[in-house]
């Protein structure tokens, strides 16, 4: 297995579980039981490349790699579960972001850490402006675990490293 089927692969199983996380609050908000935090946030966004930064993506891309653990560090300022980026092979101009997060969390755009201004850099640079959506989504299904995490996550006394 390759290393971007292995990485298409996850990033799939990982989309499918996060979309599910979205479902849970949207399912806990029909009824008087809440089951996460009614701050959960679950966006698919699709935002062009352009022309000329096929290869400006890669060294994004291969950035937030080689910095993975620092990367993962900042989330929890975001409040950010997961962020996750995909393209297709049919069509490399279209990338896909999906987030999963507390919406009281700080925007990247106000950080002054070193590894969130090189991404915002990257961003500015390789994103044709205004050329960003976000999905709508149609079904959500979440399991128990981790809407239990979430819920314990956004509990006040549970402590945030």
């Amino acid at each position: 297995m390759t290393r971007h089927t292995f990485s298409v692969l996850a990033g799939g199983l990982v989309a499918g579980l996060l979309l599910g996380v979205a479902g849970a609050s949207m399912l806990a908000h029909a009824g008087p039981s809440r089951t996460t935090s009614p701050h959960l946030v679950v966006r698919l966004h699709r935002m062009s490349i352009r022309n000329d930064q096929l290869a400006g993506y890669d060294q994004w891309q291969a950035f937030l790699h080689d910095r993975h653990a620092d990367a993962v560090r900042t989330l929890e300022r975001e409040h950010m579960f997961v962020e996750a980026m995909f393209r297709s092979a049919d069509d490399p101009h279209t990338l896909y972001w999906l987030e999963v997060r507390d919406d009281r969390g700080a925007p990247v755009e106000s950080s002054t850490d070193d590894l969130d201004i090189t991404h915002q850099q990257f961003m500015d640079r390789v994103l044709q402006p205004g050329s960003g959506s976000v999905m709508s989504t149609d079904n959500l299904l979440v399991a128990p675990f981790i809407a239990q995490a979430i819920q314990t996550h956004g509990n006040p006394t549970h402590a945030n490293p």
